[in-house]
């Protein structure tokens, strides 16, 4: 975050004077020129919904002519997808020549070469994701051959895959968990030594499925969204084989800041720092984000890092009202749901949701399950005492005060799979 102020500035004289768009300088009301030379810190934040609330023409802030394809979301945050304006690589080279911005290229695919350079990799499964903008970049690198999988077709791709001895599989953490079977099946899940995790952060169980289906690869993740079309962070290479969960800053094209959800106050970036991220994207591309809420939860590490990569390690925690929720006592995780389902064989995936649909609000669990070994309410009752919303609080605690009803467990076993939808998390 070297320079950050004037950074800053170039990226509000892009969103602001922009001749393609004026989304900035209708949010930021007549007065819009007083932000320039403000500290981040007086810059009004900006906010899903009033990206939701513009039409795509309203928001793209390079020519028209220039846009060639529209990036959409997952759709993993649980709200609808909604679409970005994205440039061709060698179209975004020349705009960024003709407004006189001094571009490295490749600077994004530097997070990736490290860990194909220590590797030696040399073939790669590229899924599309919708943090993963800049497949062209790593396409370009020389000497590596680069394979387009498609998740709606997995054992075509799986037998591509096997046939071309990939080396490495990048995608989104909830498709990888789906394809992998498939690429057992075929036979070249042994042969793959990386998996790139890209998007949002892969829960635990997915981590887990991810380790034990392919033995002999690594995992990296490479925390991203859509809205940034480009990366957070990304696994420190140094740290790869030992602590994956350890990520850089991509200081190269955004900085970011870390504030408490609830006053919005910034928090230092300091170690055991915990809040939501804001970024602010300082390359000028299709969509300029000025101090975006991401929804998305951090912890900065009590270690730094002394590579080639930014000195301050973070650590992506959940999304915000989708990995955690306040609920009475305390606030009831993602991590501490996972934690408890670990004791139970079987498990392939959950849903949870928070019902707060009339009256007291109950915890609802749906567990994908190979066999069906235990009465639901057997689980129910021996989860709530398992699942910790604080310290000394467990969920069976909240229930037994009276301040929520009894958790309420679902056993699906295979055959009701059809259709599953993963991540819905806390909702």
């Amino acid at each position: 975050m070297n320079n950050q102020h004037a950074l800053l500035q170039t990226a509000l004289d892009f969103a602001l004077r922009n001749p393609h768009s004026d989304f900035y300088r209708r949010k930021f009301g007549a007065s819009w020129e007083q932000y320039f030379g403000k500290p981040i810190e007086d810059i009004p934040f900006l906010v899903r919904k009033e990206i939701d609330d513009a039409p795509i023409f309203e928001r793209t802030f390079v020519p028209r002519e220039m846009v060639r394809f529209i990036r959409s979301t997952s759709g993993s945050s649980g709200k609808h997808v909604i679409g970005f304006p994205m440039l061709e690589e060698g179209l975004y080279q020349e705009f960024l020549r003709s407004i006189g911005y001094t571009h490295t290229p490749g600077q994004l695919s530097r997070y990736f070469e490290p860990y194909f350079t220590q590797m030696n990799i040399r073939s790669m499964l590229l899924f599309s994701a919708g943090a993963f903008v800049h497949e062209a970049r790593v396409r370009d690198m020389e000497g590596r051959q680069c394979i387009a999988g498609e998740f709606s077709q997995p054992k075509l791709t799986a037998q591509l895959g096997t046939e071309a001895a990939v080396d490495a599989i990048v995608g989104n953490p909830s498709g990888l968990v789906d394809f992998a079977p498939h690429m057992r099946a075929a036979g070249g899940h042994t042969g793959v030594r990386l998996i790139i995790s890209v998007g949002e952060r892969p829960t635990a169980l997915q981590f887990e499925t991810l380790e034990t289906s392919f033995p002999n690869a690594k995992i990296a993740l490479q925390y991203g969204l859509t809205e940034s079309q480009g990366y957070v962070g990304y696994t420190c290479p140094e740290k790869l084989s030992v602590d994956p969960k350890a990520l850089h800053l991509a200081e190269g094209t955004l900085f970011m800041e870390l504030i408490d959800p609830d006053t919005e106050a910034v928090l230092p970036l300091q170690p055991g720092t915990e809040g939501e991220v804001v970024i602010t994207t300082h390359e000028p591309q299709g969509f300029p984000l000025i101090r975006y809420r991401t929804g998305d939860f951090a912890r900065i590490r009590e270690e730094s890092c002394s590579c080639t990569g930014s000195p301050l390690l973070f650590e992506c925690m959940g999304r915000l009202e989708l990995d955690r929720v306040r609920v009475p006592k305390g606030m009831l995780t993602i991590a501490a749901i996972e934690h408890a389902i670990f004791g139970f064989g079987g498990v392939r995936e959950f849903e949870a949701k928070w019902n707060t649909d009339g009256g007291l609000p109950r915890l609802e669990i749906s567990l994908y399950m190979e066999h069906r070994y235990a009465a639901e309410h057997v689980m129910a009752d021996e989860l709530a005492s398992r699942i910790r919303i604080a310290p000394t609080v467990t969920y069976k605690t909240i229930v037994d005060e009276g301040r929520a009803l009894p958790l309420s467990v679902t056993i699906l076993p295979p055959e009701q799979w059809v259709g599953w939808k993963k991540k819905k998390r806390l909702r």
